[in-house]
């Protein structure tokens, strides 16, 4: 706060006598300026009087806490005596962390089992460094002042240690040893008393002279006591190790590495006629045996199971082995030799297929000539039914034909005949079947996988590459098979886990996806329903009647699109992606639709042939 100060002159303050008019003036102004003066310091007491009780609470405020007015014992305080008071109470305070570990067991080697520990370290490291700082009164920190000037220090055998190198003290304990055998050796070389007095008194002038050496080097010693010596280098403990806890290493040597040479034998003999047929006779007995290792017999009651068949007792035994050493090549030969008769046999023939053409086609109307070119036929298909025709996708003049029955009440064997134009007398390759086949298709992608259908609802995949007659898929009677007759396949795109497809439409009016796993798995992908058609059930209800499939085809382009033949003459196209209802029918046959083909070269061009004995093309745009 500010303070005023009031400085009066002594002249101003008496006032000057001089008139009376000029003294009433001049007391006028004094007694003004005195009133002011006055009110000034009243005002200023004031303020400080102010000041000083500020100061006065402030202060008390701040030595409250100092000044103890006394103490104040509660009415319900536990009175104590003298003894009671001055006893030590021993209180220890410890740290816990909250972060250790609680029940800690650990496995006890010594007992076998585990066991828990009883204390926890509780200390917990804040901060933590380690300094490179010496004590300077340690030995280590001395070292370092001397190492510090140059390098170089000075000090007796009684300063501090210094390491000394293992090899060196090795070498200088050697070197005393050396000395004491060498005066012991002197020692025992004594030489005896009769010694001629000559060579003891040169003993004596050389005993005088060494003397005199030792008395000059005595006296040079404190001169060489200023001289510094080069101190050992210190070994640092984290990369040094002793000499015994070390491991031997091996020094490196070159050596050289070769092969042994091959065991070498000397040997003669003969090769003619007799030693070759011996060797062939024990080859020929080593691969049956192998055989017979491979496909044990097993004896069910009388019947031998398995094994090889039994040779005839009327049959020649042969001891020879070109019956099975040379049959594959006699076999390729053989096809060469058939293939050249066929080809003259049937030159003619191959010439009128390419060049034939007949004159009288100019004359007619709507009408052509038929020349009948080849006949193809198989003793075991004799009186059999021609049920589906279908050409090899890589070799054209391959085709495959299945024979069946359509009399489906006397039920006979069926047969698969692979037919090439090369040879119609007789096909490259036939299967035999138990029931009859209605259907087969060549896969487009490998031409060597046969997919057919059977009388009985069964499909089954054959590959024409192998020798064996069985197929390697075939559906059975667990698997969901049709129902019916299977009336054709045909094989689509792989599925997302690279397996091969296949659809067969059957007469039970189901389209079924066929996945060829370890075992051939069944989906029905479309029932065809007749919209126009109800049939009644039993209890009286009205239920959609089924079409029964004839014919299916794939799209050469959208492999998920396919159109189905009904034995009423409908056309339905489906897609595989909507398997509840297909996507639109085609009407135009009034009898039973048995061949669907789309064009190869216009994609949405198919045409279809119907029992009514006509042919129809067909716009899948167009219903």
């Amino acid at each position: 706060y500010p303070t005023y100060h009031i400085k009066m002159s002594k002249k101003s303050s008496v006032p000057i006598p001089d008139s009376k008019g000029q003294a009433s003036k001049s007391d006028g102004k004094r007694q003004s300026l005195m009133s002011k003066v006055d009110l000034k310091e009243k005002k200023r007491q004031k303020m400080m009087q102010r000041l000083k009780q500020m100061g006065d609470a402030e202060m008390e405020m701040n030595m409250d806490w100092k000044t103890v007015p006394g103490t104040i014992k509660p009415d319900d305080q536990l009175k104590l005596s003298e003894e009671t008071l001055k006893e030590e109470i021993t209180r220890i305070l410890t740290a816990k962390n909250p972060q250790a570990p609680k029940n800690v067991v650990r496995f006890s080697f010594k007992d076998m089992k585990f066991k828990g520990v009883t204390s926890t370290e509780q200390t917990v490291s804040l901060y933590q460094q380690e300094g490179i700082l010496l004590h300077i009164e340690s030995d280590e920190g001395q070292r370092q002042l001397l190492r510090n000037e140059e390098g170089i220090i000075s000090f007796s055998d009684t300063d501090l240690p210094v390491e000394v190198d293992s090899e060196e003290g090795e070498e200088a304990k050697e070197t005393e040893e050396g000395g004491d055998e060498d005066e012991a050796e002197a020692g025992g070389e004594e030489e005896p008393e009769e010694a001629d007095e000559p060579q003891k008194e040169e003993a004596e002038e050389q005993g005088e002279k060494e003397e005199e050496d030792q008395v000059e080097v005595d006296a040079a010693a404190p001169e060489n006591q200023g001289k510094k010596s080069v101190a050992k280098k210190l070994a640092n403990k984290f990369n040094f190790y002793e000499r015994l806890s070390q491991t031997y290493n091996n020094p490196f040597r070159n050596k050289e590495i070769q092969t042994d040479p091959p065991a070498r034998k000397v040997f003669t003999g003969q090769a003619n006629q007799w030693v070759i047929y011996d060797a062939y006779e024990e080859d020929y007995e080593e691969q049956q045996r192998e055989k017979e290792r491979l496909n044990p017999r097993v004896i069910i009651g009388k019947k031998e199971v398995g094994g090889p068949f039994k040779k005839s007792a009327f049959a020649k035994k042969s001891n020879s082995v070109t019956d099975d050493v040379g049959l594959e090549s006699l076999l390729k030969q053989a096809r060469i030799l058939e293939r050249m008769v066929n080809q003259n046999i049937y030159d003619e023939v191959a010439e009128d297929f390419k060049y034939w053409e007949d004159a009288s086609d100019e004359f007619k109307e709507h009408q052509a000539s038929l020349l009948p070119l080849w006949k193809f036929g198989f003793d075991l298909a004799y009186r059999k039914h021609v049920t589906y025709l279908s050409w090899h996708p890589l070799y054209h003049d391959l085709f495959v034909a299945t024979f069946g029955y359509y009399d489906f009440m006397m039920p006979t064997s069926g047969v698969i005949c692979l037919f090439s134009l090369k040879n119609p007398s007789y096909p490259e390759n036939y299967y035999v079947t138990t029931v009859g086949v209605t259907c087969a298709a060549f896969h487009p992608q490998f031409p060597s996988f046969l997919a057919v259908g059977f009388n009985d609802g069964n499909v089954a995949v054959y590959n024409i590459k192998t020798n064996s007659d069985l197929p390697i898929w075939k559906s059975s009677e667990a698997s969901p098979k049709h129902a019916d007759v299977v009336r054709e396949v045909a094989w689509g795109e792989n599925d997302i886990d690279n397996y091969k497809t296949f659809y067969s439409i059957s007469n039970d009016g189901r389209l079924s996806l066929w996945t060829l796993r370890k075992k051939v798995s069944c989906v029905d992908v479309l029932k065809l329903v007749l919209t126009s058609k109800f049939q009644k059930a039993p209890d009286g209800t009205m239920v959609e009647a089924l079409a029964s499939g004839t014919a299916i085809a794939i799209h050469p382009v959208h492999q998920n699109i396919f159109i189905v033949g009904s034995e009423e003459g409908e056309i339905f196209k489906c897609n595989a992606m909507y398997t509840t209802k297909y996507v639109c029918s085609y009407y135009g046959h009034f009898g039973a639709v048995y061949s669907l083909m789309w064009n190869p070269l216009h994609k949405d061009i198919f045409i279809s042939g119907s029992e009514d004995w006509t042919v129809r093309i067909w716009n899948q745009n167009r219903e």
